[in-house]
């Protein structure tokens, strides 16, 4: 019998960081090879965005105010 997904984090949480890292991998493999063509261009838009951000160019949000914002505009 397959597991559920809720089986399957729930499973996932006893892992070690680490391995929850490697175990991230081989799912992410699951979807076959990585275009280098593809992967080259997200490398160049990464480095882009790090750059405007050291340059302080762009201004960067803390990840849990936006979802507390965003948890807030669905209370409407």
């Amino acid at each position: 019998m397959a597991l559920t997904l809720d089986q399957l984090e729930s499973e996932a949480a006893k892992l070690s960081p680490a391995e929850r890292h490697a175990l991230i991998d081989r799912l992410r493999d699951l979807d076959g090879p990585v275009d280098p063509a593809v992967e080259a261009e997200w490398d160049a838009v990464i480095a882009k965005r790090a750059q405007e951000i050291l340059d302080g160019k762009v201004k960067t949000l803390d990840g849990f105010e936006v979802l507390d914002e965003f948890d807030r505009s669905g209370e409407d």
